[in-house]
């Protein structure tokens, strides 16, 4: 049993016999089942005995003035320290009525800051807003250029395509050419030399048609290069389909910034085995997959096409090369 103060009031009523019947049967109970209460009864018991033995004195002459005396001097400091007090609390609410008035006018003034916004004259709002206008005018005519409009122009280029059967090759590319290219869009040289190289001025979409014939020969090829503008871009590894989407292209930026990326394609496919990214080649954009032509017969191929004026900026200035690999 741990030291307990209320336990020692009890076991000092159960001694003096000052328990009620219930509280006696609890303590009977604790002694009962508890060593430690029953221990501490016997110890309480034994003290109230030596207590109880011990001679009685009669108290010192004077205690009784002194106690009383004691107890005037406190009552005296008491009243002293009441006043005190109330001294300290008319302090504290002086000093509140002024932070309360302090705080007033710091709210008045700020008050006061925001009507004069709300009301500051309205010519003063005009000058300012002139002013700021005049200086985003300035500004404007300063800082922002011309808008450049883009402007549509022909494609200029080169085929290189490098095969074993230079002879087959050439047979074919002569045999697409007469079919689908207009005598006055072809250079004398493309139809006088055998072996090329064919230097052709054609529309997009004679050029195109001209491409889809070549597609069904071009896995033939060793290898096929298209050079833009001049030389400017090279794209190796180029399929039928990517010169078609270049060579549409109306803007040099967008034909530039296209024949790059196709550049960059082809180099990272031709370093992959299996060449994973031409497998994927053939399902992108296929709104650029162009019909297959129909099979004509000797009498309709002995037929050219009719010349029709074509605007500068959209032909097609090419010249495709064959080469013995």
């Amino acid at each position: 049993m741990k030291d307990n103060p209320n336990i020692d009031e009890l076991l000092n009523g159960y001694i003096d016999g000052q328990l009620s019947t219930r509280n006696q049967t609890e303590v009977k109970r604790l002694i009962q089942h508890d060593p430690e209460v029953a221990k501490r009864l016997r110890q309480l018991q034994k003290c109230k005995m030596l207590v109880s033995s011990l001679p009685s004195e009669h108290a010192p002459e004077g205690l009784l003035e002194d106690v009383k005396a004691d107890l005037e001097r406190r009552t005296l400091l008491d009243q002293h320290g009441g006043m005190h007090k109330e001294r300290q609390g008319a302090r504290y609410l002086l000093a509140r009525k002024v932070l309360t008035a302090a705080a007033m006018i710091a709210l008045a003034a700020v008050l006061s800051t925001v009507v004069y916004l709300i009301i500051a004259p309205q010519a003063q709002t005009e000058k300012t807003m002139a002013l700021k206008s005049w200086q985003e005018d300035a500004f404007e005519s300063v800082e922002k250029p011309a808008t450049k409009i883009p402007v549509a122009t022909p494609f200029n280029g080169r085929l290189v395509l490098s095969t074993n059967n230079p002879n087959a090759a050439n047979a074919v590319i002569r045999r697409a050419i007469d079919d689908n290219i207009p005598l006055a869009q072809a250079a004398p040289a493309a139809l006088s030399n055998v072996a090329g190289p064919y230097v052709l001025s054609c529309s997009r979409e004679d050029f195109a048609s001209l491409l889809a014939d070549l597609e069904k020969v071009w896995d033939k090829f060793d290898s096929a290069t298209l050079f833009v503008e001049n030389d400017q871009i090279a794209v190796n590894n180029i399929i039928a389909k990517q010169v078609i989407e270049i060579t549409q292209q109306d803007i040099l930026e967008d034909r530039t910034k296209l024949a790059k990326d196709f550049a960059a394609l082809n180099n990272m496919s031709e370093q992959m085995p299996g060449k994973e990214v031409f497998a994927t080649l053939e399902n992108v954009k296929p709104e650029l997959m162009i019909p297959p032509k129909p099979v004509l017969t000797s009498s309709a191929r002995k037929t050219k096409k009719v010349v029709t004026h074509v605007p500068d900026e959209q032909k097609i200035n090419i010249t495709i090369v064959v080469t013995d690999n």
